[in-house]
């Protein structure tokens, strides 16, 4: 089936991103994107490779045989060719038009042809980067502010953490964690059970459940890693926030915004998560969870913890029923407290 050909809109300058987002839409909707008005279907003129403005593929609901494919002004311009091209535009004529996606190259000179591929992809990656900060823009402000927060809380409970786990001991802050199986703490129990050799069976089995206990385990070094991104973030977007639009960062500097803003929203969402962790560790609850698997009879090097308003308990050994006395107390300071609270 030979295919009509036509002139069609004329523009003094390439196509604003609503049009183009236009073109994209009625290629998705109709997979015939050969038929959308403002485009010109006549083949393209000899010269300089054209201004690509957008990559296009024809949905695969839509695509069967021959005649589902579109043609190319380059090399096919009145039969059908291809299933992914490029959108283009011609400054020389101010028009609009399609080619395969692989025609370019071998069409144009090879050199201007991959210098407006590669303007191209850089485009693309600073859309992707405008558009990231653009919808979280109205957020970062608080964010920033969450992060300081955040951290501070993270740096006392820290703190907190490195004393409790100095008086408890690595051996038995190991031996924890590889009980561990989630917040639950194991041991290897007997059953009622025998093997074939009359043997009883041991099961691994859940003794005690002490939410955040992994926090035992974390690293610290990301905290400094957050506030590292979190002040590249502000002095990348430091012009906006003080009132100024987007536009004006050129794209380097809206790219490394994007990045600073990747990085520092997935560090924060785990500081968010230790920060959880560590205030459950140290809750009553998971204190008195962890001291019912360190009193246990399967546990090597017994201990005990305990939390009380002031301060944090632990004892070596079985606990006593009566006058005990731990062998540390590590104090809560007013901002451990308070992130404790």
């Amino acid at each position: 089936m030979e295919l009509s050909q036509r002139v069609g809109e004329v523009f003094t300058a390439p196509p604003r991103i609503e049009r183009i987002a236009e073109f994209l839409a009625f290629v998705e909707r109709t997979g015939a994107p050969q038929d959308w008005p403002a485009l010109t279907t006549t083949k393209h003129p000899t010269g300089g490779a054209p201004k690509i403005l957008a990559l296009f593929s024809i949905p695969s609901r839509l695509r069967g045989g021959l005649e589902s494919r579109t043609p190319c002004s380059i090399c096919c311009d009145r039969h059908p060719k291809f299933f992914e091209g490029y959108l283009t535009f011609l400054p020389e004529e101010g028009t609009l038009r399609m080619m395969g996606n692989r025609c370019g190259r071998r069409y144009f000179d090879e050199g201007t042809f991959q210098a407006q591929e590669r303007e191209f992809n850089a485009l693309k990656v600073e859309l992707r980067a405008r558009l990231l900060l653009a919808g979280c823009l109205p957020t970062v402000g608080l964010l920033l502010q969450e992060c300081d927060i955040i951290g501070d809380q993270l740096r006392s409970l820290i703190v907190l953490k490195a004393a409790v786990v100095e008086a408890l001991g690595g051996q038995r802050i190991n031996a924890l964690l590889k009980s561990r199986e989630g917040d639950n703490l194991m041991h290897n129990l007997p059953t009622e059970r025998a093997d074939d050799r009359g043997n009883r069976v041991w099961e691994r089995r859940i003794v005690a459940s002490a939410p955040g206990v992994g926090a035992f385990a974390h690293a610290v070094g990301f905290v400094q890693q957050l506030h590292r991104n979190r002040f590249l973030l502000e002095g990348f977007l430091a012009p906006v926030l003080a009132g100024g639009a987007i536009d004006m960062l050129t794209r380097p500097q809206a790219i490394a915004a994007a990045e600073a803003l990747r990085a520092f929203n997935v560090d924060l969402t785990r500081a968010r998560v230790v920060l959880s962790d560590l205030q459950n560790l140290f809750s009553s609850k998971s204190c008195l969870a962890i001291s019912a698997w360190g009193q246990h009879s399967e546990t090597n090097q017994k201990f005990w913890i305990e939390r009380e308003t002031t301060g944090i308990k632990i004892g070596h050994g079985l606990k006593p029923l009566h006058s005990v006395r731990p062998d540390h107390i590590v104090e809560l300071s007013a901002e451990v407290a308070a992130a404790l609270a």
